[in-house]
């Protein structure tokens, strides 16, 4: 199968809501490190310094970054601002 479909569906009865393909935006290696979910939407960062924000009702990309910050390992959240870390020891900070 194909790693870059994201699948939304209902844990109770295995009903999908929603798939997106981000096939033209990632690589097969790249992975989730974390997501956040910010009222009707839902921040999906990578290890790659990829992010994704998808409506979680239908699933619709409504943006898409990629600040090329590779072996990012930590994605902790404060206040408006994400801080991304690598596992070089560098910080970026991401305003929402």
């Amino acid at each position: 199968g194909n790693n870059n479909i994201l699948t939304s569906y209902n844990i109770i009865n295995k009903n999908i809501f929603w798939k997106v393909d981000l096939s033209k935006f990632l690589s097969k290696k790249e992975i989730i490190i974390e997501s956040y979910v910010t009222s009707n939407n839902i921040l999906i960062f990578f290890d790659t310094g990829k992010i994704v924000e998808l409506n979680k009702l239908n699933g619709e990309i409504l943006f898409k970054q990629d600040l090329n910050l590779k072996d990012t390992n930590l994605v902790t959240a404060s206040g408006n601002y994400f801080i991304l870390n690598q596992s070089n020891g560098k910080a970026s900070f991401y305003k929402q």
